[in-house]
């Protein structure tokens, strides 16, 4: 197993469910890519996933949405 595996094994249920919009969690996804992706074009592919995908993001998307529903009124 490797260590990257073994990590995400043992923190995954220590943070409980995940709330992510993408179907695949990011830690999943980092997995795959780092075994069927050469090291140079998987660590952009995993920081954009992680910018995509986390709260702070979330917050602001939420925010976007009101400032445009308010707009539409």
């Amino acid at each position: 197993m490797s260590p990257l595996a073994f990590i995400y094994q043992t923190l995954r249920p220590l943070l409980g469910l995940a709330t992510c919009i993408y179907p695949q969690s990011c830690g999943r996804y980092a997995l795959e890519l780092l075994e069927t992706k050469p090291l140079w074009k998987s660590i952009p592919m995993i920081a954009w996933r992680l910018i995509s995908c986390n709260p702070i993001t979330g917050i602001i998307r939420h925010i976007q949405f009101k400032r445009a529903l308010r707009e539409l009124e």
